[in-house]
């Protein structure tokens, strides 16, 4: 198990869920006035990101 035990009862650990954070912390940002690097939205226009990004 890659996840050193049981994962059940965790959040899903999918490019769908790190997508919604990610949302969430761009607006989390805006809404302070603090600047954010979205990383995930530019991580998603690399042709075959899945293989370059998750090891």
């Amino acid at each position: 198990d890659p996840y050193g035990g049981s994962t059940s009862g965790l959040p899903e650990r999918t490019n769908q869920s790190a997508g919604l954070y990610a949302e969430s912390c761009i607006s989390a940002g805006r809404d302070s006035s603090v600047p954010v690097v979205d990383l995930w939205t530019k991580m998603q226009t690399i042709p075959g990101w899945q293989k370059a990004y998750l090891r």
